[in-house]
């Protein structure tokens, strides 16, 4: 049997609401984990010129370093949110606060970094070929990288969405995991 997964939600736009990440719930929600879309930008802003202040920056981080989670980048605001498990590299410290561009550098402590989701992915991968788990329609990072969504279509969410299958999925990934409504994407 041939597990296929899609994994969403790693990285993206983001709004004010992500400095202050909310605290994971302990019970599966019907939520998405999907990014909120990033507001429109205030009339004059250059939102090309903006995106390249933000490159600029954004360039210099190691997204292999230990403890790197995300990079969120929301141009209309010039403000980049790092999200970083434990202390980051001194290199990245020193990014945070305002630049002399006007850009604002944000670093968000995460739960978890991006190879603490890869490793959680692959363990439900292979639970659920193995048959240990359901096989999830999606799995994703929460936004704020607390923990990991694993989603079900509508068919199979109300059979799916329950403190059992939850817990065999936290046993199995090891890290905290909500259940959710997968968006349902029409065929091409």
């Amino acid at each position: 049997m041939s597990v296929s997964l899609a994994l969403a939600g790693c990285g993206g736009s983001d709004d004010d609401d992500v400095a202050e990440p909310p605290a994971p719930s302990p019970t599966a929600t019907a939520s998405s984990a999907e990014p909120t879309a990033e507001e429109t930008p205030e009339p004059g802003v250059d939102l090309e010129a903006n995106a390249q202040l933000l490159a600029e920056i954004v360039d210099e981080i190691d997204e292999s370093a230990k403890g790197f989670a995300q990079i969120l980048q929301n141009p209309a605001k010039l403000k980049v949110h790092i999200y970083w498990k434990g202390q980051p590299p001194a290199e990245v410290k020193a990014l945070e606060g305002t630049t002399g561009t006007g850009v604002e550098v944000i670093l968000v402590e995460a739960r978890l970094s991006k190879a603490d989701v890869n490793t959680a992915i692959a363990r439900i991968s292979q639970a659920a070929q193995v048959g240990t788990v359901p096989a999830p329609d999606s799995i994703s990072a929460n936004k704020d990288f607390s923990g990991i969504t694993i989603g079900f279509l509508e068919s199979r969410f109300a059979a799916n969405n329950n403190a059992s299958v939850r817990g065999k999925y936290e046993a199995v990934a090891k890290v905290p995991v909500t259940i959710a409504a997968a968006a349902q994407h029409a065929p091409d």
